[in-house]
């Protein structure tokens, strides 16, 4: 029999609300389903009723694709089950999706026109809730109606080639939920570190995240007064900063010590440049305020970024870019002490 083109690897947990969603776009795609196999894999005990949905729709619709399962385990990581449906998988091209993205029917159809080009890898997409998050829109606003190379692919979404495991190896387990985000990451430095492969985001065809749904709600409800969303907004970024100080600082040190010399470099600007701005203050204030502005306004105008709010988004970028660094060279110190506590003790 000849093999699926594209395998769907589905991690799921507690994924009831949300699952029939993400299968429907699948079997939506403009793209042969006959030519897709779809492997789902419950890394956790479930809490709903997932596997009786998941039961219903296979029965309803298996029969469409070329395979569709579901695979069972208990209490591993999500990306063990990625690992998993990547070994397990018969097509030369994975979809790695999460259980709470809807794809865009053309997604399929424009990523293997990307991957055509052997330079490519991979290709992943923006993706956004409905409306979508503020930070949603900084992410992705320099990506959306047209296609661009990027460094870092979503490992929630992206088709990839297989061969690519077979040169860098698989997705590290040791990251990504509910340890840290920077799987993605890490998982693009040894791309970028060991091939000389591009990542495509194809931005013409966003995906939609429906994350809310899968918490049982149904909307989000917006806070309408202004002290309301002040401490909404000082709420969430006191986490970040947490995040960052900690498991993120962490987790973004072994990324950098999987990547190439250019992202260390990158990394190491983004440390040094407000370092060097702050220390520039109580001597010209002038040439503070250009240090600081400087780099963003070229990051804009790299991206076109003309208009007054995609200029705000282009500053939130660096800023969120320079707070990871500063955050992760804190935490060497402090990681260094422990240690040597610990060899005391």
């Amino acid at each position: 029999m000849e093999k699926p083109e594209i395998s769907v690897v589905l991690p799921l947990y507690n994924s009831a609300a949300t699952v029939v969603d993400v299968l429907e776009s699948i079997r939506n795609l403009d793209y042969d389903t006959k030519n897709i196999e779809v492997l789902m894999i419950h890394y956790q005990l479930p809490s709903d009723k997932t596997t009786e949905v998941v039961s219903k729709y296979v029965e309803k619709h298996g029969s469409e694709f070329r395979t569709i399962k579901l695979i069972s385990r208990r209490n591993k990581k999500a990306n063990y089950a990625r690992n998993l449906g990547i070994k397990r998988s018969k097509g030369n091209y994975i979809l790695l999706l999460n259980d709470d993205i809807v794809l865009h029917p053309k997604a399929v159809k424009y990523a293997m026109e990307h991957l055509r080009n052997p330079e490519t890898c991979a290709v992943t997409f923006p993706y956004m809730m409905n409306p979508p998050t503020l930070w949603e829109k900084v992410q992705f606003f320099r990506f959306l109606n047209k296609a661009k190379q990027t460094k870092v692919l979503n490992i929630g979404l992206s088709l990839v080639k297989k061969e690519t495991f077979d040169k860098i190896g698989l997705i590290d387990e040791d990251l990504g939920p509910p340890i840290s985000s920077n799987d993605d990451f890490e998982f693009s430095a040894r791309i970028a570190r060991k091939t000389k492969y591009k990542i495509i985001i194809e931005g013409k065809a966003p995906c939609i995240h429906i994350h809310n749904k899968k918490e049982n709600k149904t909307t989000r409800k917006e806070t309408t007064s202004t002290t309301g969303k002040l401490k909404k907004v000082l709420t969430w970024y006191i986490n970040l900063l947490k995040y960052d100080l900690t498991v993120g600082a962490d987790t973004y040190y072994l990324v950098l010590t999987r990547a190439p010399a250019t992202w260390k470099l990158e990394a190491l600007m983004y440390l040094i440049v407000p370092l060097l701005a702050a220390s520039c203050v109580p001597v010209n204030p002038i040439y503070a305020a250009l240090m600081f502005t400087f780099f963003p306004a070229l990051f804009a105008i790299y991206y076109k970024a003309f208009s007054f709010k995609n200029l705000a988004y282009a500053y939130l970028i660096i800023y969120r870019r320079m707070q990871r660094a500063i955050c992760c060279a804190l935490r060497i110190p402090y990681k260094i002490l422990l240690r040597k506590f610990n060899r005391i003790k």
